[in-house]
């Protein structure tokens, strides 16, 4: 009996013949390679199917994910993968220190603004709109920090640069309202108890100046010599009292100036004062530190 050719046409291929689970997505991952580092779940050679040509993952948009690249074969085709970690928007192991950049910027703009100001009356719509800036910048002093931490993404970059950021910000500030945009005139001298209408003076910048310096220096020799000197509860309420100092004196400065409004000259002295005080206070325990640090046994005199 003859057999027909048709007859002898031998079973299309399927995905079942191909060890495929269809219709199921067949996904390969990067752990399910072999040591060469080219998948072969189907057989034949690298990154080829029996019976399909070679697939180039980039020919179909496939990235590298965090668990290699995706491949999805169905009845319908194939389809793109799901966003990746590393895909057209930053990594968010880097947002925390670009926005460490970004308060850096803003502390830039905030003194660039201020510099259009002139008490009484000289630019008060800008100073306002510097007051601002001022505040988001501190947000972000917050936030960089938190998420850091909550990710766990913290780095060298973000331990060196967020606290030289926030200096600039609030040394740069204090700089400025000491500064004699701020100065009262002398023909208004009589009429008003203050030289400085933001109640911050000369003698206080030097102080959270000197402060500042200090605790850098402390810390700069403790982690040199291997001691781990993180920042101290009660510099991170000083950076907080600040932060709240700032645009608090210059708001009333600016919009209740103390030539007009004494309640608000007497307000920008107590709160200068009280900031000067808590600065001086928060440095007590980086004292402590000092003396780890000359405990050390490994750690030498860096003095000529």
């Amino acid at each position: 009996m003859q057999v027909s050719p048709r007859a002898a046409r031998p079973p299309p291929c399927t995905g079942a013949s191909l060890g495929q689970e269809t219709p199921q997505s067949v996904v390969i991952r990067r752990q399910d390679r072999p040591a060469g580092g080219v998948s072969q779940p189907l057989g034949g050679s690298p990154g080829h199917f029996p019976g399909m040509l070679p697939v180039n993952p980039g020919q179909f948009g496939l990235g590298m994910g965090s668990s290699g690249p995706t491949i999805q074969h169905s009845m319908h085709g194939f389809r793109m993968p799901s966003m990746t970690a590393k895909g057209p928007w930053p990594n968010r192991a880097s947002i925390p220190n670009l926005l460490t950049m970004l308060r850096a910027a803003m502390a830039m703009a905030f003194f660039i603004l201020l510099e259009f100001y002139r008490f009484p009356s000289t630019g008060v719509t800008i100073a306002n709109i510097a007051i601002g800036f001022f505040i988001l910048a501190a947000v972000t002093d917050a936030l960089d920090g938190h998420l850091a931490r909550k990710w766990d993404v913290t780095s060298s970059f973000g331990r060196i640069m967020d606290p030289l950021c926030d200096k600039i910000l609030v040394l740069g500030s204090f700089i400025y309202l000491a500064g004699p945009r701020f100065a009262v005139p002398e023909q208004a001298l009589d009429s008003a108890p203050f030289e400085m209408t933001t109640g911050v003076t000369t003698w206080m910048v030097v102080i959270i100046f000197a402060r500042e310096l200090f605790v850098t220096t402390v810390r700069a020799v403790a982690e040199g010599s291997g001691i781990a000197f993180g920042a101290k509860n009660l510099g991170k309420l000083k950076m907080v009292f600040q932060s709240i100092a700032v645009p608090v004196i210059l708001a009333l400065a600016v919009n209740l100036p103390a030539t007009e409004y004494a309640w608000s000259g007497w307000t920008c002295t107590v709160i200068a004062w009280l900031t000067v005080a808590v600065t001086l206070i928060s440095g007590a325990p980086y004292l402590k530190g000092l003396s780890a640090v000359n405990a050390d046994p490994i750690h030498t005199d860096p003095r000529p």
